[in-house]
């Protein structure tokens, strides 16, 4: 059943993620489907990969995960998302704007998330978090 939960909980903050990511882009002006698409793919990898690390850590550490670990984790999740962009966008898009563009993006959608998380861990609203 713990496993059961926490595959829950990714799918939540993934839901979560990909809903907070897509209205950045659409509110920075990116109306472009590939560039939509790109990034939800990249999401679909990405996010699932860092919250089972995460997972596994606590489990492992027994302990609270650090900020500098989630940043790094943050950090290589900007730089794997700014180069699968460039890589199909250079001729449309200058680096500078797409490095921009993927900073906002994960940013807005992890402070966003860091808020629902530590909102949840005061007031239970899901049983199985």
């Amino acid at each position: 059943m713990l496993l059961l939960n926490e595959f829950i909980e990714v799918l939540f903050y993934l839901g979560v993620t990909l809903i907070i990511e897509l209205l950045v882009l659409l509110g920075l002006g990116y109306f472009n489907k590939k560039y939509i698409l790109i990034l939800i793919l990249v999401n679909l990898v990405t996010n699932p990969i860092y919250s089972i690390f995460l997972a596994v850590y606590s489990h492992l550490f027994d302990s609270e995960m650090g900020i500098i670990l989630v940043l790094i984790l943050e950090i290589i999740i900007i730089i794997s998302e700014f180069y699968i962009v460039l890589k199909y966008f250079k001729d449309k898009y200058s680096k500078f704007e797409i490095m921009i563009t993927v900073f906002f993006v994960n940013g807005f959608s992890f402070l966003l998330i860091e808020f629902i998380k530590y909102v949840f861990s005061y007031y239970p609203l899901f049983p199985i978090f």
